[in-house]
């Protein structure tokens, strides 16, 4: 077997940490092939073992790419008050090279728990965060996947990628992004501007995404028109998975306008927390020909109308909406209009709780 077969088979066992372990000790070629993969994304598979807890797994990591950086950049650690070796024994392979996905809060987790295990307590002004991460991201062939999601309220600064250098490098071959943000009422305004620096730099470094999801809080400002910009700027989106984090009808035109750029990749698209569905996203969907999947998520099915009645062809919006923010009926009539625009699609209409989970969901 020829080495690009066998690692075609190698990446196939990604997610199994053990096998790619043992695959290391086999002899140097298997090393050589094994460890790109292993340390793909190493945070994605930080676990509990019977040696280790998670958080000491997790430092262990920034350990070994501590390692990797140069003497200069090890130095600097030194000089903010880490303890650090005297003497590093080079490793065989740059691990920081074979990062392609980045959980964000596992890893400013890990860089966390390392700092505890190696500081000296007078580093206070130093943000450990933004200085492994920006080594990172300047040592990593490129990224594929990057995901903010559960982030702590003061951790988000930390991570503000228009701060790091090398920016491009490191986003240009990013094909996943994923953003759940819901801070405390505290950190609504402290954190706009970094958010909308990020999106402002994802829209220009990273325009190969093929899936895209994000969920941000409505209350919290968030950088709406950095974040058009992106889904605007995509060259072949192919899954979006949104909720409605605007709240005007200007605002809802733009959004509609961004998809509507990405109409002819579209594949995918899940639509939660919706108030109401202008009759632009309507037209949008309609001309989404490739679109296999059209998902609803949040909508309260007991409010469902088969009476055609309630809404006619002139209304403005394809949803009856009540004064009540967080109540919306969606009319069972205007879900035909999607079945038969969009016969291929699967179009799926879900209701949750308050507390998150699915009680009842419509498949047309």
């Amino acid at each position: 077997m020829t080495p690009d077969c066998f690692a075609v088979i190698l990446d196939h066992l990604q997610d199994d940490k053990a096998t790619l372990y043992s695959c290391v000790l086999v002899n140097r070629l298997w090393c050589r092939l094994a460890i790109p993969i292993l340390w793909s994304r190493p945070f994605n598979l930080v676990s509990q073992s019977k040696l280790n807890t998670i958080e000491r797994n997790a430092a262990l990591i920034i350990s070994t790419y501590v390692c990797c950086f140069s003497e200069l950049e090890r130095q600097k650690l030194i000089d903010e008050g880490f303890d650090l070796p005297l003497n590093f024994n080079n490793p065989f392979f740059d691990y920081t090279r074979y990062l392609k996905s980045m959980d964000a809060a596992m890893f400013d987790y890990a860089v966390q728990h390392w700092a505890k295990l190696n500081s000296r307590g007078n580093g206070c002004w130093f943000n450990i965060t933004t200085y492994l991460a920006n080594l990172a991201f300047k040592r990593t062939i490129g990224l594929k996947s990057l995901n903010f999601t559960h982030m702590k309220d003061f951790s988000i600064d930390s991570l503000n990628l228009s701060s790091f250098s090398d920016t491009y490098h490191a986003l240009s071959q990013l094909s996943s992004f994923e953003f759940i943000y819901y801070p405390t009422v505290s950190f609504f305004k402290d954190t706009t501007t970094t958010l909308s620096s990020i999106f402002s730099t994802l829209s220009k470094c990273a325009t190969n995404l093929i899936d895209l999801k994000i969920s941000i809080n409505r209350r919290c400002a968030p950088p709406i028109e950095q974040i058009f910009l992106l889904i605007k700027s995509q060259n072949k989106l192919q899954v979006l998975k949104t909720n409605q984090f605007w709240c005007s009808v200007e605002e809802s035109e733009e959004f509609c306008a961004a998809l509507s750029t990405q109409a002819k990749s579209l594949r995918w698209f899940e639509f939660s927390e919706i108030t109401y569905i202008p009759m632009d996203l309507v037209r949008v969907l309609m001309s989404c020909h490739r679109l296999e999947t059209l998902e609803f998520r949040g909508l309260d099915l007991l409010n469902l109308s088969s009476s055609s009645s309630s809404s006619s062809s002139s209304n403005q919006y394809i949803t009856n909406y009540d004064d009540n923010f967080d109540e919306y009926k969606l009319n069972s009539e205007s879900l035909h209009v999607f079945r038969n625009s969009l016969p291929s699609t699967v179009i799926t209409v879900k209701d949750y709780t308050k507390f998150g989970q699915c009680k009842s969901h419509l498949v047309w």
